[in-house]
């Protein structure tokens, strides 16, 4: 997910290149502006992370974990995930933001082997050899010791956000998206990527002011941005290896995972099964991934026809008629018949009992 972040900042660098080039003066953002703006440095600094290096924030963090026994959540953190799980939707519900996949393993082990410590200090002459393992444990890592984990690993990279903000960035899908790909929205440059991208030296507030008149632009222009969206091998192997954790107890935790994981193949509405299963390559090298289910598309107005028809909120209603039809119909709008014609309706569609 780095790699497409980065890839996506490159692209906003060359849209806007003009505007990298020349000095720039302040920028007036309203505040709900600045916080969007402040979204996008963040998944800036997002793009220049390892995972070697979140599993080393993580492991910096690891004195704030522990059993469901002992563990304290912060209040606004367990208000936030409750209301998460509490919904099934998948916009408005529980879902991890793929930048932080890298930490997965990680978790798990860590949690495994503080059970273990845990198990250990109970007197074996209380202990239920037949019990196997607890759901009360299974449950808490799911809704308190995993999202914690990456939430405050987060944190320590982010310390001066706001922990709302920080909490969507984390467990929202598309938080920070303007657009139908679901994919955060990105600044073009930062000192650490300024080296090879601009021909002098800029100072953090220059570069700022920069980011900050870019932004503006991306306003304008609703931040559509053409760039290679192509997967790299890098979040192909971290969602291997998300697959592949089975340690200790949490097996399965993951094998429940690995049931749901998502086709890779590219899914074209306009051909047949047998033809999708073939793998086809785009033309342009593109894919547009449906962030609200497995698909993919060639196009983007394939992605567009597909979200209309399969993920509209829509509802049809039957609209009732003066007499009855051989054929009944439904139409998409508020049905206008009164209730005396639906009764009279009724009573015409009745067969007869002779």
């Amino acid at each position: 997910m780095s790699k497409a972040l980065k890839r996506k900042s490159d692209g906003v660098f060359e849209k806007y290149k003009n505007s990298y080039v020349v000095s720039c003066n302040e920028s007036n953002l309203t505040s709900k502006q600045l916080k969007h703006f402040q979204s996008m440095s963040r998944q800036h600094t997002n793009s220049h992370i390892t995972g070697d290096v979140w599993i080393s924030h993580f492991n910096d963090i690891k004195g704030k974990l522990d059993t469901r026994e002992n563990m304290q959540l912060d209040k606004d953190l367990q208000y936030f995930l409750d209301s998460k799980f509490a919904v099934s939707d998948l916009k408005k519900g529980f879902r991890v933001a793929r930048i932080l996949d890298k930490l997965d393993q990680p978790i798990r082990e860590f949690y495994d082997v503080m059970l273990k410590d845990r198990d250990s200090k109970v007197d074996e002459f209380s202990m239920d050899c037949f019990a196997g393992v607890n759901p009360e444990d299974l449950r808490f890592f799911e809704r308190r010791f995993y999202p914690a984990a990456l939430f405050y690993t987060y944190c320590q990279v982010h310390c001066t956000g706001d922990r709302h903000d920080l909490m969507n960035e984390v467990f929202s899908l598309g938080a920070g998206s303007m657009t139908m790909s679901m994919m955060p929205e990105i600044t073009g440059m930062c000192r650490e990527c300024q080296n090879c991208k601009l021909d002098r030296n800029a100072s953090q507030e220059e570069i700022e002011k920069m980011n900050m008149r870019v932004f503006e632009e991306q306003v304008h222009d609703n931040f559509q941005l053409d760039y290679d969206t192509d997967t790299d091998e890098d979040d192909e192997s971290s969602l291997n290896q998300k697959n592949s954790v089975s340690t200790g107890f949490l097996k399965e935790i993951v094998e429940r995972e690995s049931i749901s994981e998502v086709s890779t193949i590219i899914f074209n509405p306009f051909v047949s099964e047998v033809q999708n299963s073939e793998k086809p390559v785009n033309e342009g090298g593109r894919e547009f991934q449906c962030e609200l289910c497995p698909k993919k598309f060639s196009r983007e107005e394939f992605l567009s026809l597909h979200h209309k028809i399969l993920h509209s909120k829509k509802k049809l209603v039957t609209q009732f008629v003066d007499l009855g039809e051989e054929l009944i119909t439904t139409f998409e709008k508020e049905p206008y018949s009164s209730p005396s014609s639906a009764k009279k309706a009724k009573r015409a569609l009745k067969f007869d009992k002779n």
